[in-house]
């Protein structure tokens, strides 16, 4: 009597044992994060989320608005996840009030490899560089987490952009360098199997 091996082998890799599953997604939680901070230095406020596997969770900036003075509605908030339980929100200093929206996205094990997360600090730089931990670019995807800045009254300086430059290496730039302050831009690299 012949016996057969399944294709894959004996054992199925993590991975694909999730194939089985009706989705990739184990939860999704939103919120927003309101930061009122008139005059002072940098600020920050939290939210509480039900706990994650922040090595297996995306954290998605879904935007954010300003009120107050004109000449600090540009500042901006960038966002963190600090925590398996915990959403952090930055603003810089002298901004007005900003409400910030939020969404986390919590995956089953064996769907991301591995999430990295940072800010880097442009100061009178038009560009400058973070470095990661090697991950396959073409399985890897780049998250802007927002940003804000210390003065904020100059679009060159509050309007970065973002790229996975390569493997080990994220790029933040501003149109032009200016001494206007410090511009904190916020990322995630999530690399997939």
């Amino acid at each position: 009597m012949r016996r057969y091996q399944p294709l894959l082998g004996a054992r199925v890799s993590q991975p694909l044992r999730g194939w089985r599953r009706t989705s990739f997604i184990k939860s999704i939680q939103r919120g927003t994060i309101a930061l009122t901070n008139i005059g002072g230095g940098e600020h920050s406020v939290t939210a509480t989320i039900t706990a994650v596997d922040v090595n297996n969770s995306r954290l998605i900036y879904l935007g954010n608005i300003t009120s107050g003075p004109a000449a600090n509605q540009e500042r901006g908030v960038y966002l963190r996840l600090t925590n398996a339980t915990t959403v952090t929100a930055t603003v810089g200093s002298g901004s007005s009030l900003q409400t910030v929206s939020y969404e986390v996205i919590e995956y089953y094990p064996g769907v991301i490899k591995s999430v990295q997360r940072g800010t880097i600090a442009l100061n009178a730089v038009a560009s400058n560089t973070a470095t990661i931990t090697s991950v396959n670019t073409s399985k890897s995807q780049m998250d802007f987490l927002g940003q804000d800045n210390t003065v904020g009254d100059d679009n060159r300086q509050t309007m970065a952009r973002l790229a996975l430059t390569n493997a080990t290496t994220v790029t933040a730039t501003l149109n032009t360098a200016t001494a206007l302050g410090i511009t904190t831009v916020s990322y995630q690299v999530t690399e997939y199997y």
